[in-house]
């Protein structure tokens, strides 16, 4: 049973994957944080794993995206004054991040009533420096969010 339900949540987690990992086209990724934090990741600060450590409200350590821009809204709003980023990550770049452990999964549900929309991509401290890489080469490029997009 237990096995059975495991193979379940691996499944859906690969369909989930699949329906983002396109190698030849970019793929919209939102991060909702701090107005502070949005300009240090705008003017190509660095991921780094002490801020990360420090900003985060809850949740393993990290570097969280959403797939749904209102998802990240409420990520935003928690950090009053918030904002949004938009991040385009090439699906080359996407494929080899979760090749190496980066991990797309549901967003926990939290303090949200019904949950969330979209997916989170999960960017554990140890692919810092490669997510870094990827936005420094422009497989990964960070633009400010506007709602009308």
């Amino acid at each position: 049973m237990l096995i059975a339900a495991a193979a379940g949540s691996l499944i859906l987690i690969w369909r989930m994957l699949a329906k983002f990992v396109n190698k030849t086209q970019s793929h919209a990724f939102y991060h909702g944080t701090s107005v502070s934090s949005g300009l240090a990741l705008l003017n190509g600060d660095p991921l780094n794993v002490e801020i990360a450590e420090q900003l985060k409200i809850d949740g393993p350590p990290g570097f969280y995206l959403a797939t749904s821009s209102t998802d990240a809204e409420y990520f935003a709003a928690r950090r009053s004054p918030g904002t949004i980023l938009k991040y385009m990550i090439a699906g080359s770049a996407l494929q080899t991040l979760t090749m190496q452990g980066a991990i797309v999964e549901p967003v926990p549900a939290g303090g949200i009533a019904g949950g969330f929309e979209g997916a989170q991509l999960k960017i554990p401290p140890f692919l810092f420096g490669m997510f870094d890489n990827f936005r420094a080469s422009d497989h990964i490029v960070v633009i400010p969010f506007k709602p009308s997009e």
